[in-house]
C-alpha cells in the first residue's frame, strides 16, 4: 500500500495496484517473489521484496504497451485472433484482455516458445461468449487448453497454427453474433435514471453496497437521449473524456480503451457505473461509460431551455501587463503554464460559473470546448496576454525542468499535473516522457494517471524517433491555437462556438 501510495484501500487498490504487482513476478521472473513477501515478517526485506514485485510489474507494463502500440491501427471484423513470434508469453492474456475491453469482443494473442515449434496462446471474453466451449469445438489443432468461459490458454503444433486461427475466429464470430442478436434491444443495467438525480450523495449510499466485482457486479445506469458538449482524446489516444448533457445537467464521464469517436450531432444513450473523482482537493462523480449508442428514435439535440448564445469580451492585453478588471459575478479564472498552474483554476478543475476568464490560453480547442461545456457560463473573458505562445521554450526542455523539480517528491507525480504545468495536450506531455526515456534521460511508468519516475543522465535528444515527430507536431497544433487565439478577431473566435457544434474526439 506504501508503494503504490494507497491510503483509503477498497477494491479498486486491490484490483488495479496490489494484485497486479502480486501477480507480475509469475509473468515476468519468478512468483517465489510474490509468496515470499506474503510470508514476510522482516519490514525492511518486504521493502525490498515490494520493490522488487514493481519493478517486475514495470516490467510486465512495457511488455504489455508494446505489444498494444503495435496493434493501435487494427480495426478487427468481429473477434481478434492474432499471432507474433516477438509477444513475451507472460503477457500475452493481460493484453488480450485489454484488447477484448476495447474492441468488446473476444480476443486470443498467440506467440511462439523458444523451441520454435510451440505456439502458445491466452485469450480473454465478453460477457456471453464461452471461451472454453469455442475451443473445445477445435480442440483437434491443440495439443493442450484448459480455462473457462471468460479467460483460457492454450498450445499447439506452429504447423496447425493456420487453420486453428482461421476455425478458432469462425466460432468466436459466431458466438459473438449469437450473443449481439440474443441482446439487442435489452440493455442490462440497475435503473434508468437522469443526470440530476446522478450526484455524490447518491454514490456515497451506493457505496454502502461495496465491495464491488464478481458477483457482485457495480450498479449500472441507463441514461436515455444525452447531448454530447465535449469529447477529446486521452491517455495517449486510446481513452475518451467526455462532457455530456441531459435536461440541463452536466456530468464528466470516461470512456475506457475506445478510440470509435461519436457522431456528435446526435443524441445517445449511455450505460455506465459511477467513480469518484479526486483533484486537488475537490471530489466530484464521473461517469465510466460501458456503452455508448445513438438514441433510437429520438430528435437531435437541441439546446436546453433559456441556454443563452455565449458572450465573448475582449480584455487581451500586451505581455507583462496587469490582468485587466473583470467583470462582476461568479467569475472561474483559468490559468495553466508556470507559475500560473499553482493559482487559477485549470483544465481538470473547471467548475460551474456565470464568466470564464482565460488569463493563459487553453492547449487546445478541445480542451476549451470541454471547459465551457462544464462551466456552462453565459460569458467568456479573454485576459490574457498575446503573443505568448511565440516565446515559449520548447516542451521538452519545460518538460524535464519541471520533472527536477519535483524529483525528490516521492518521484511522483501526475500527467494531469504536467499538461497543466506545462499548458500542453496531455498526448504531447506522453510523448515528451517517450522521448526522454528512449533517449536515457528518464525512467518511467504509469497506472492510470500516475506516473513514476526516475531521473538519468542521459547524453542527448534524439530527434529521429517517431515519438519525437509526434511530440512536435502536437505541441505545434498547440502553438497554432494559441496564436490563432491570441490574436483573431473576436467574430473568428465567436465562430468556434456556435450552438450544437462540437468536434469529434481528437
Amino acid at each position: 500500500m506504501k508503494l503504490c501510495g494507497i491510503t483509503d484501500l477498497n477494491e479498486e487498490g486491490i484490483g488495479f495496484q496490489i494484485a497486479p504487482r502480486l501477480n507480475a513476478p509469475g509473468r515476468v521472473s519468478t512468483p517465489d517473489l510474490s509468496v515470499n513477501l506474503l510470508l514476510c515478517d522482516d519490514p525492511r526485506e518486504a521493502d525490498l521484496l515490494a520493490q522488487k514485485l514493481d519493478d517486475d510489474n514495470k516490467q510486465r507494463r512495457q511488455l504489455v504497451e508494446s505489444v498494444l502500440d503495435g496493434l493501435e491501427e487494427i480495426e478487427p471484423d468481429g473477434s481478434v485472433v492474432l499471432f507474433d513470434e516477438t509477444w513475451h508469453q507472460g503477457i500475452i492474456g493481460i493484453a488480450a484482455g485489454r484488447l477484448a475491453e476495447s474492441f468488446k469482443a473476444p480476443a486470443a494473442l498467440m506467440t511462439l516458445r523458444e523451441d520454435g515449434e510451440t505456439v502458445v496462446g491466452s485469450a480473454r471474453s465478453i460477457a456471453g461468449v464461452d471461451l472454453y466451449g469455442c475451443l473445445s469445438r477445435v480442440a483437434g489443432h491443440l495439443t493442450r487448453f484448459g480455462g473457462h468461459a471468460g479467460a483460457a490458454g492454450f498450445s499447439l503444433h506452429r504447423s496447425d497454427l493456420v487453420p486453428f486461427r482461421q476455425s478458432l475466429k469462425a466460432e468466436l464470430d459466431r458466438a459473438l453474433k449469437t450473443v449481439a442478436a440474443a441482446t439487442a434491444g435489452r440493455p442490462d443495467v440497475d435503473a434508468e435514471v437522469l443526470f440530476a438525480a446522478v450526484d455524490l450523495d447518491g454514490f456515497t449510499k451506493l457505496r454502502l453496497l461495496a465491495p464491488f466485482g464478481e458477483g457482485n457486479p457495480s450498479p449500472r445506469f441507463l441514461t436515455t437521449a444525452a447531448r454530447i458538449e465535449a469529447c477529446r482524446s486521452i491517455g495517449g489516444g486510446r481513452h475518451q473524456r467526455l462532457v455530456l448533457s441531459q435536461d440541463g445537467a452536466s456530468r464528466t464521464a470516461l470512456r475506457w480503451w475506445s478510440r470509435e469517436a461519436p457522431d456528435t450531432n446526435l443524441p445517445v444513450d449511455v450505460i455506465y457505473t459511477l467513480n469518484r473523482n479526486d483533484y486537488n482537493g475537490a471530489t466530484s462523480i464521473q461517469l465510466v461509460i460501458e456503452q455508448m449508442a445513438v438514441a433510437q428514435n429520438r430528435p437531435k439535440p437541441q439546446p436546453a431551455p433559456g441556454e443563452r448564445q455565449l458572450e465573448i469580451v475582449d480584455l487581451r492585453s500586451a505581455p507583462g501587463g496587469q490582468l485587466p478588471p473583470l467583470p462582476g459575478g461568479d467569475t472561474c479564472l483559468f490559468g495553466e503554464g508556470e507559475p500560473a498552474a499553482t493559482g487559477p483554476t485549470n483544465r481538470y478543475s473547471i467548475r460551474a460559473c456565470d464568466t470564464l476568464a482565460l488569463t493563459t490560453i487553453p492547449a487546445h480547442l478541445p480542451v476549451l470546448r470541454e471547459m465551457l461545456a462544464i462551466a456552462r457560463c453565459r460569458r467568456l473573458v479573454l485576459a490574457y496576454p498575446v503573443g505568448a505562445a511565440s516565446t515559449t521554450a520548447p516542451l521538452i526542455r519545460r518538460l524535464m525542468s519541471l520533472l527536477k523539480k519535483i524529483a525528490g517528491d516521492n518521484n511522483r507525480t501526475t500527467l494531469e499535473y504536467l499538461a497543466s504545468s506545462t499548458g500542453e495536450q496531455e498526448i504531447a506531455v506522453i510523448l515528451g516522457l517517450r522521448v526522454l526515456r528512449e533517449s536515457g534521460y528518464l525512467e518511467w511508468e504509469s497506472c492510470g494517471s500516475q506516473i513514476q519516475f526516475s531521473l538519468l543522465n542521459g547524453q542527448r535528444i534524439d530527434s529521429t524517433t517517431e515519438n519525437y515527430g509526434r511530440m512536435v507536431r502536437a505541441e505545434a497544433e498547440t502553438r497554432a491555437f494559441k496564436d490563432f487565439l491570441s490574436t483573431a478577431r473576436i467574430e473568428a473566435i465567436s465562430s468556434l462556438f456556435k450552438p450544437g457544434q462540437v468536434d469529434a474526439c481528437w
